[in-house]
């Protein structure tokens, strides 16, 4: 797997958008981070696989949850692992 591959006009995740190529998006900062409570900060990693797959994992801030999804092209969709 390749960590922080996007290929150029990949729909973001959370608003079908292209991404900018930045395959980290964690807000201004550009930080992740974990409390004691559970929570964190939100965020998504791309990742592209060696088959050219390409995959997202999704940290929701107030959970502290992480979710997968893997990218449809036929479809133009993200769909969960």
């Amino acid at each position: 797997m390749l960590l922080g591959a996007v290929p150029a006009g990949l729909p973001a995740v959370d608003s079908g958008a292209p991404t900018d190529g930045d395959a980290l998006k964690l807000g201004a900062g550009n930080l992740l981070s974990f409390s004691a409570l559970g929570t964190s900060s939100s965020g998504s990693l791309y990742i592209r696989g060696r088959n050219g797959a390409q995959y997202v994992v999704r940290i929701y801030g107030q959970s502290g949850k992480a979710r997968a999804l893997k990218y449809d092209p036929r479809g133009r969709r993200w769909n969960p692992l």
